[in-house]
């Protein structure tokens, strides 16, 4: 009996570590930082800012840009406003990223963008994502048996860039949860 409770024990500690499980101090060379962020499908308009969120994020409706017997390929755009600093986006990389829990494969985009305090900034192209065949397969199942009006979009994407802060330059990447509702591109 005391062996079970231990055992208890050790699955909860490891959990609960498993859980708890932060970002490095780096990723490729850019310091990460923290900031309060909303991601939605608005952004208010320039006088009505929250000073509760450094950066708006709002995407783009999806497109389907291509379907085929092998794979599906969905574009994204994005447009972000900064309330606090100025800077230069130099890339976006995603990670874990699933569409109503399937798993999909979202391209590094790589493309510089400035951003400046209190102004939208729109990515000059769109972020695309393609889904395999295992995953297709598994999507288009899902979409026959049980289409749904909005798709689930979580994971994590991380912005790279140079931000300006009291007149110095700083390298850092910004981490991003996602975990939103859009329009299914389908309907």
């Amino acid at each position: 009996m005391r062996s079970l409770a231990v055992l208890a024990l050790m699955i909860v500690a490891l959990t609960t570590v498993g859980r708890t499980q932060s970002l490095p101090d780096k990723i490729r060379g850019y310091k990460v930082e923290n900031i309060s962020l909303k991601v939605s499908h608005t952004i208010p308009e320039t006088d009505k800012y929250s000073d509760d969120f450094d950066l708006y994020i709002q995407l783009s409706k999806p497109k389907l840009s291509t379907l085929g017997l092998l794979a599906a390929s969905i574009d994204v755009g994005a447009d972000m406003v900064s309330t606090k600093q100025n800077g230069t986006v130099d890339m976006l990389t995603f990670q874990d990223v699933r569409v109503n829990g399937v798993a999909i494969e979202v391209d590094d985009y790589i493309a510089t963008m400035p951003v400046k305090k209190g102004v939208r900034s729109t990515l000059p192209k769109p972020v695309t994502a393609r889904i395999n065949l295992a995953g297709a397969a598994k999507t288009a199942l899902k979409e026959l048996t049980d289409s749904r009006s909005q798709w689930s979009i979580t994971g994590t994407a991380f912005i790279f860039g140079k931000f300006k802060k009291l007149g110095f330059s700083f390298r850092r990447v910004i981490p991003v949860k996602i975990d939103i509702l859009v329009k299914n591109p389908l309907l």
